[in-house]
């Protein structure tokens, strides 16, 4: 998962606003911008003097969905014992 990575706009025209950066480069005379949306999902390239990074916590403790395991029961013709499917996937010997 990527950080997100947020900022205060200290100085010009946006000044007071939170934006989200999305990418930092440098222009040919060494200046660094940054790529900010704004609030209102407008798209700016701000000069990186001009931000105030904010540490943005990582949210912890968000249970993950695990994967349900399908039972496909079957009966072996050979044996005649009941079997998972399932668990003979990519396994040798024919799945009947």
């Amino acid at each position: 998962m990527n950080k997100i990575i947020k900022a205060k706009v200290i100085e010009g025209r946006y000044k007071g606003e939170i934006v989200r950066i999305s990418n930092i480069s440098e222009s040919d005379s060494g200046k660094k911008y940054a790529a900010c949306t704004l609030a209102n999902n407008q798209r700016i390239n701000l000069p990186l003097n001009e931000l105030e990074m904010i540490e943005v916590p990582l949210e912890v403790g968000i249970p993950k969905a695990t994967p349900s395991r399908k039972k496909t029961m079957a009966i072996c013709e050979i044996c005649k014992t009941e079997y998972n499917q399932e668990d003979r996937k990519g396994m040798a010997g024919k799945i009947t």
